[in-house]
């Protein structure tokens, strides 16, 4: 027998015809949905079944309990890659410089932490007419190589750490082609 032969039981054998089914209302699927959303935050099914409608508030309680823990678990937890170090500033006061892998410390309004790579070589570069001690003008261009043997120190020990560095070395290059004659700077003493 096909499904949509008439027979059977009262001509419930055929799918399509439904019997006496109806959709569901949907007043009472919201109806239904809004009851399930309040239980989930402490409230009853209904706003009569607290009395005045003033309970409820554990729910929500808990649920930014939880929010907060994982908020202070995901912001509290480092991880410094091999070539860093992480300086770790506390209300703006230096506390520690971390090494590398996992790290802990106190979220982010307490405790601040700036990555620096130590593992690069950084370069700067810088040129200039220098005298020599002949009174020739030597035209020297000159690039100064170095890695940050520690990151609290190059951060907040020096203001502009390049840019000093930078002045520094071509203090000492006029300082060297200053006391040697020029064949001495081009040729020999190079």
């Amino acid at each position: 027998m096909a499904w949509n032969e008439p027979g059977g039981k009262n001509g419930k054998k055929d799918p399509w015809s439904g019997g006496d089914q109806q959709p569901p209302d949907l007043d009472e699927v919201f109806r239904n949905l809004k009851g399930k959303i309040r239980g989930l935050f402490g409230g009853g099914g209904n706003s009569g079944s607290r009395g005045n409608g003033g309970g409820g508030g554990g729910g929500i309680g808990i649920i930014i309990a939880l929010i907060a823990v994982a908020w202070l678990g995901f912001s509290s937890i480092y991880i410094i890659d091999e070539p860093e170090q992480g300086v770790v500033l506390r209300f703006g006061k230096y506390v520690k410089t971390m090494d590398p892998g996992l790290n802990f410390t106190f979220p982010p309004p307490i405790d601040e932490v700036y990555r620096v790579d130590v593992e690069q070589v950084r370069s700067v570069s810088t040129d200039g007419a220098m005298l020599s001690r002949d009174e020739n003008i030597v035209i020297v261009d000159m690039a100064v190589q170095y890695r940050v043997k520690d990151a609290n120190d190059f951060l907040f020990q020096v203001n502009e750490p390049e840019e000093t560095l930078e002045q520094a070395a071509e203090s000492a290059m006029r300082q060297v082609i200053g006391d040697n004659v020029m064949d001495e700077v081009l040729l020999s003493g190079r």
